[in-house]
């Protein structure tokens, strides 16, 4: 998260065959409902304010893309994942946990925190 200069309410996703997604939270260690991590995100220095995340796993997110493509055809290659997904608004606030979410199209491949479906 720091090496994106990632600040509060920023989230970072890295992927390969697996997708890790890290929510900055701040100052605030927010202990969640929905069975994700709550993370050390940076510190920078002995006086300085720890920064914690939350974080979320999809351990097949390879797979999922590849099912997407060989299986339901919805893609002819991989690439074109990229298009989909920008097409695609996806909103997550912190405020009391309110979520919007565009309702054109929905795929989601779960989100596990702690090793564990949520």
């Amino acid at each position: 998260m720091l090496g994106q200069a990632c600040k509060k309410r920023h989230v970072k996703c890295t992927y390969r065959n697996g997708a890790f997604i890290l929510l900055n939270t701040g100052e605030e260690v927010i202990k969640s409902q929905h069975g994700l991590l709550t993370t050390l995100a940076f510190k920078l220095g002995k006086h300085a304010p720890t920064n914690y995340a939350l974080e979320g796993s999809i351990a097949i997110v390879g797979a999922a893309v590849q099912w997407l493509r060989d299986i339901l055809g919805i893609l002819s290659s991989t690439k074109e994942i990229e298009d989909l997904a920008s097409n695609v608004t996806t909103r997550l606030r912190l405020e009391e946990g309110e979520e919007e979410r565009s309702k054109e199209k929905e795929f989601r491949a779960e989100i596990q925190g702690k090793a564990r479906a949520i």
